[in-house]
């Protein structure tokens, strides 16, 4: 089990660095304007990532066997199919409508294959976690951001082109993905398992929940894209900076609260609500106590840590950057309810709260951007954070009032 942890915990880890360590070689060598294009680019990569994932890692860890990895597999190539078109159809709407540079443009698109690859690591990485071995998704996804990383910074050390390091970075993570995954998919070769054309049904079943996703990577991205629109490329830089740290907590907490994810569900099938309850209260308690330690942390020695990872002067926004770890907390919450509203099988509740959220961000950025430029933007993340919070955890007491007095489907 303590094998399992550490490496799902450095995976997690590079997970929320990868974005630092691309964006901290791009604006030492080549500047602030090339390190707002990669942030714009990890934003829009990200937002449609969720199309790519469905929402099916957490039904694929705890369907019981209900499906094959077939199924799931097929259901992905829909997916993956879906999240490129999409990506490549909004990239250039983007374009159109913004007027970005046709550099901008190459390296979303790269972005987004780079993210198409992760995609189909995460059904690998599903079906390893399903038998037991989360760390043999976890070794991979290190090895193959740990390539990306260190080709990147590298080529662009070398030639100064942003294009030619992220289109190397990304060839790269496809070939480093195919020779993992034929090393590490020789044990599960002859596991029986039944394919019962299920890909549809997948689909539709998780459906909801990759709206829900969808809807919490825009609320997230949306303060960077308003922020390019209104702004311009080095601010964006500057607010993907000390936006950084808004992953901490959800981070920290997906650390205690991932590994455990098949133990809720057991808890559930099980009828046993007052150790799901507490499963549940413990973990936002987690939360509260993470994000406390982290505004004091922050507060301390944030600044200063990322002065010296990004090389500039980001002490005018250290006011932006408390708001931030403030709504990280929020969103830290929101994840986590999001998960369990999942499990309960309720995710028309976690929809209904992000696009509440959502629709809130709407018409919150723009205003806040002119009138407090950066501070007003990380404000607004707050005020969405917070409403989505609260309205989560709304819909979480009353999911389980109703499954603890026979009103759900459990």
């Amino acid at each position: 089990m303590k094998n399992k942890y550490f490496w799902n915990t450095i995976a997690g880890l590079l997970n929320a660095s990868e974005a630092i360590f691309l964006c901290m070689f791009t604006n030492r060598i080549t500047g602030l304007s090339d390190s707002g294009i990669l942030t714009v680019a990890f934003s829009i990569g990200n937002l449609f990532s969720s199309i790519g994932r469905w929402g099916i890692r957490t039904v694929q860890v705890t369907d019981g066997g209900e499906f094959s990895f077939k199924d799931y597999s097929n259901a992905r190539k829909i997916s993956i199919s879906v999240q490129i078109l999409s990506s490549f159809i909004y990239i250039l709407a983007y374009l159109a409508v913004a007027g970005c540079s046709l550099i901008k443009t190459y390296v979303m698109i790269v972005m987004s294959l780079i993210y198409a690859s992760e995609i189909i690591e995460d059904t690998f990485w599903g079906h390893f976690q399903k038998f037991g071995h989360i760390e043999t998704g976890a070794k991979i996804f290190i090895l193959r951001w740990s390539v990306i990383i260190i080709s990147y910074g590298i080529i662009l050390y070398a030639t100064h082109s942003i294009v030619l390091s992220i289109t190397v970075a990304a060839i790269l993570s496809f070939v480093v993905l195919y020779f993992a995954l034929k090393r590490t998919w020789i044990p599960y070769k002859q596991m029986k398992e039944k394919y019962k054309h299920a890909e549809k049904d997948i689909l539709r079943r998780c459906f909801q929940i990759m709206i829900t996703s969808f809807l919490s990577f825009y609320i997230i991205n949306a303060a960077k894209i308003s922020v390019d629109a209104n702004l311009g490329s080095k601010e964006v830089a500057i607010f993907g900076f000390i936006s950084m740290p808004i992953f901490g907590v959800n981070l920290l907490s997906g650390f205690i609260y991932n590994p455990q994810i098949v133990d809720y569900s057991k808890d559930l099938f099980a009828k046993r609500w007052k150790t799901y309850r507490k499963r549940v209260a413990i973990q936002l308690l987690a939360i509260v106590v993470i994000t406390i330690i982290s505004l004091i942390g922050v507060d301390l020695i944030g600044i200063p840590i990322l002065n010296f990872i990004y090389a500039v002067n980001l002490y005018p926004y250290k006011q932006a950057l408390m708001i931030l770890m403030l709504a990280s907390g929020c969103y830290a919450v929101t994840t986590f309810l999001s998960t369990t509203l999942v499990i309960e099988k309720k995710p028309r509740y976690a929809l209904i709260a992000f696009t509440v959220a959502s629709i809130f961000s709407l018409f919150i950025y723009k205003p806040l951007i002119a009138f407090n430029g950066i501070n007003g933007v990380a404000l607004g993340v707050f005020f969405v954070m917070l409403v989505n919070a609260a309205v989560s955890l709304g819909f979480e007491i009353y999911s389980q009032y109703r499954l603890a007095h026979g009103k759900g489907r459990w």
